[in-house]
């Protein structure tokens, strides 16, 4: 006959009924100390070993662990410390011990019941105190610059009385670096693209146009760490709408709004004959309201708010010659248009009018800044002041409510020509992509940071790609760009920075693509760039 008293605790005090019980079976059962040979009895101490990390809690059986500091009883079991003894850290474990992608790592401990404040340090760091009831911490690995390397983790003990112990732990961390592929998705049924890309809760999302075929717009939603398709997807305009939609459509841009639902902007039809085309979805795909737009009406960007889904792009004004101005559409989270305004010149800091409307206005994008409770909307604007058509970057900010509280125009001070196509915030600030030219020679991309009155004079970095455009930007938990640029030779580019005067942490070219998007996940473990590879639909997730 043998008696074992087993338990896992994770933060709980130990219960001293269980000394009383094992105490009583002494009684009964051969002490293990007068046993014959090969009857071992009851297991009466383990060996405490110092570290204990690993992928679990450990089973706790017969006496409390020893300490360096505590000397643990030698007649019982009980794992509740006597009085006077003092704190005791039966437990103290990260999980998983060893990260080699990025994620986390979660600190767990099992304290006696004396315990009345738990403190942790990290690398020498205080990072966490409180009671042994609140304790929670997890590391998170987001990059191979900032989580690499063995990392000391000690657990601090204390009692009323003051009286203290301490346990470490360790984590090793080895990520792979900065923009190294984590996977990659191509959808190989018909002809297909990517236009945008958002990180929900639990997935991957991108939109743009599959042909099945005719073409349609299409959403995608992938595993946010394997790049598999969900069943059911992808999932197309024809199938979640209940409007009778004719011709062809493509998705443009996708957003994730407070509820967690996908909003997706598309346009129907093709040429100067299209409609602007708005539905949200439910976070598995099934409709919850859409809203068609009049014709010559396009949409290029979408952006969340505050109880907003902003959707920006352009209204077609004249054909001979072409003119076009910008159109900027608030709707509330039931579909309600609650305001709309129409971009055309002269806006807010213009030297010029333009009565005749011959300057044309292209907004791209749009992101919610929460630190200045503001829209703000970038493009491009083909000018004409001096008898020259100058193509110049541009941004406009909005309150919630559509009032229009500033812009901002490019003087031309990086070339004759220049133009924004993306943004996003990255920390408290705002980063916008797109592009540089003067006069005859190519493209290159370009960043810019906008201070608070939406200029991106001041901050600004343009590297030396030629023929290429930044087309997405994204910013990940370390407040890292990662950016999708595209030449205009088939070639796709992978670039990440940190500020205006760094070098690239990565700059990888992907031949035979193009880069149309890109997102970072709020976890800050990956980050994607979409398009297209060849005629298929095509992202690639990295590390940040």
């Amino acid at each position: 006959m043998s008696f074992r008293a087993s338990f896992v605790l994770a933060l709980a005090v130990l219960p001293g009924c269980i000394a009383d019980l094992l105490a009583d079976a002494q009684d009964v059962l051969p002490d293990s100390a007068t046993a014959g040979e090969g009857d071992t009895g009851i297991t009466t101490g383990t060996e405490d070993t110092g570290d204990s990390v690993g992928g679990s809690v450990q089973t706790v059986t017969g006496d409390t662990p020893t300490t360096t500091s505590v000397e643990a009883p030698s007649s019982s079991s009980s794992t509740t410390a006597e009085p006077g003894d003092g704190p005791q850290i039966v437990e103290f474990s990260v999980t998983p011990m060893e990260l080699s992608e990025a994620g986390s790592a979660s600190a767990s401990a099992v304290v006696s019941e004396d315990v009345v404040e738990l403190r942790l340090a990290v690398d020498g760091s205080e990072v966490w105190t409180g009671p042994p009831g609140e304790f929670e911490w997890t590391f998170w690995a987001t990059s191979a610059m900032a989580s690499n390397g063995l990392h000391q983790l000690v657990l601090t003990a204390r009692d009323e009385e003051g009286l203290e112990v301490s346990k470490p732990a360790e984590l090793e961390v080895m990520l792979p670096a900065s923009g190294t592929e984590r996977c990659s998705f191509l959808e190989d049924v018909g002809s297909s693209w990517l236009n945008g890309a958002a990180y929900s809760a639990d997935a991957l999302l991108l939109v743009g146009a599959h042909a099945m075929p005719q073409l349609e717009a299409t959403v995608w939603r992938l595993d946010p760490d394997l790049c598999e398709p969900e069943a059911g997807f992808p999932w197309s305009i024809s199938q979640w709408s209940d409007l009778a939609i004719a011709g062809p459509s493509q998705a443009v841009a996708v957003a994730i709004d407070e509820l967690g639902r996908m909003a997706i902007a598309a346009n129907l039809g093709t040429g100067l004959d299209r409609r602007p085309y708005l539905a949200v979805l439910s976070a598995k795909g099934a409709l919850v309201w859409e809203h068609v737009g009049a014709v010559g009406d396009t949409y290029n960007g979408l952006a969340a708010a505050p109880g907003r889904i902003i959707a920006v792009g352009e209204r077609l004004v004249g054909e001979q010659p072409l003119r076009i101005d910008g159109r900027v559409e608030a709707f509330d989270l039931a579909g309600i248009e609650i305001w709309s305004d129409t971009l055309a010149a002269p806006l807010p800091g213009d030297a010029w009018t333009d009565d005749a409307n011959i300057h044309n206005e292209y907004p791209r994008a749009a992101s919610w800044h929460e630190e200045t409770q503001v829209i703000v909307v970038v493009g491009e604007r083909r000018i004409r002041p001096l008898n020259e058509v100058w193509t110049r970057a541009f941004t406009v900010q909005y309150s919630l409510n559509g009032s229009l509280l500033g812009a901002w125009t490019s003087q031309g001070l990086d070339a004759s020509d220049d133009g924004l196509a993306a943004v996003t915030k990255c920390g408290d600030v705002l980063v916008a992509g797109g592009w540089v030219k003067d006069d005859q020679s190519p493209r290159s991309p370009a960043a810019r940071w906008l201070d608070i009155s939406g200029s991106g004079a001041a901050e600004r970095r343009i590297d030396a790609l030629s023929e290429t455009t930044t087309r997405g930007v994204a910013c990940d938990r370390e407040r890292k760009v990662s950016a999708a640029a595209s030449s205009e030779v088939a070639q796709a580019f992978a670039l990440g920075f940190r500020a205006a005067a760094d070098p690239f942490l990565f700059n990888y070219e992907l031949k035979g693509a193009a880069a149309t998007g890109a997102a970072c996940d709020a976890r800050g473990l990956f980050c994607v760039i979409v398009g297209a590879q060849g005629n298929h639909a095509w992202a690639r997730i990295h590390h940040p």
